[in-house]
């Protein structure tokens, strides 16, 4: 069977699982059934498969962003924090403003993690099936379904935009965490209170920066 033959029949087994549990749930049965059923060696036949062995799935690729649909990710101890600053410049109707900086920080962990590749590699990230995962709630999902892996740390390039801020509590309590002065609480409160409810004009800079750690293995499967 061609490689590429074999990648779709792989890819096609995880689609048509989505949202259910492949095996007992764990990250191992995902791959491994994925593979058994479209004819493919699984990790059995490169090694003794333990619970905390570095799994072998095929043939490696030691170049990642040449990953495809239907290739087998290995993780051990990854890492990815993705951290997005926004600098915001708020106009108001008497022609003064105010700027500011937000910063928000995701971290996704993979421990010893297995995943089926579902898009090939783009812009240092890529889409897989994975179970036995943390989603949502912070609550382990043993049932398959679309992730995201961020493959390589990166800065992006910054991002400007025109938005609309609404004035209201929930902004004035997020800027009183990153202001210290009492001075400038006391000028965000009495914004607040001005224009309590309606939208203002902004200039927008966002820039996001990821930075990844661990080892990420991927592997073409091989046929039997």
């Amino acid at each position: 069977m061609a490689d590429g033959d074999l990648k779709k029949k792989v890819l096609q087994y995880v689609k048509a699982r989505d949202k259910k549990q492949i095996g007992s749930g764990e990250c191992f049965d995902l791959a491994d059934e994925a593979l058994r059923n479209s004819g493919a060696k699984t990790a059995a036949d490169f090694g003794r498969v333990t619970k905390d062995a570095d799994y072998i799935w095929g043939t490696e690729i030691k170049n990642l962003t040449r990953v495809q649909p239907g290739d087998v990710l290995q993780f051990r101890d990854h890492k990815a924090t993705v951290t997005t600053s926004r600098s915001v410049k708020l106009a108001f109707p008497d022609g003064s403003w105010l700027e500011y900086e937000t910063f928000n920080t995701r971290t996704f962990k993979r421990g010893h993690h297995t995943a089926v590749a579902a898009s090939s590699a783009r812009d240092g990230k890529i889409t897989v099936f994975e179970q036995h995962v943390m989603r949502g709630k912070k609550i382990v999902d043993k049932r398959a379904g679309l992730g995201i892996v961020y493959m390589s740390s990166k800065d992006h390039e910054p991002k400007e935009s025109t938005e609309r801020i609404k004035i209201d509590q929930a902004w004035a309590k997020e800027l009183g965490s990153i202001y210290r002065k009492a001075q400038d609480r006391k000028r965000v409160d009495q914004i607040a209170k001005k224009y309590n409810g309606k939208s203002l004009q902004a200039t927008v800079v966002t820039k996001t920066s990821t930075t990844v750690s661990g080892t990420l293995r991927a592997f073409q499967p091989q046929s039997r």
